[in-house]
């Protein structure tokens, strides 16, 4: 019989600073890294998006890489930061 059990959990927020951030959809896992992408909330998104990778076995945090839009539907502005 397969058990389940939660293994961690965080906030969105703690790892990418924006207060009632919550995930978009389905995350993506790449050996131990657990990616994730950010929206503001339901009904509002950043301009752009946070891309974020989390140990999905030790649940600290890998790196933030940051897409923002320079003009709106134009250029992608990149920034990556980590506290790794």
């Amino acid at each position: 019989m397969l058990v389940e059990r939660l293994i961690w959990s965080h906030k969105i927020s703690d790892y990418d600073g924006v207060a009632g951030a919550i995930s978009r959809v389905s995350p993506a896992v790449d050996n131990d890294q657990l990616i994730i992408g950010d929206i503001l909330n339901s009904k509002e998104t950043h301009n752009g998006v946070n891309v974020i990778a989390i140990d999905r076995r030790t649940e600290h945090f890998c790196g933030l890489l940051r897409l923002r839009l320079t003009q709106p539907r134009s250029s992608l502005d990149l920034q990556l930061s980590s506290t790794a």
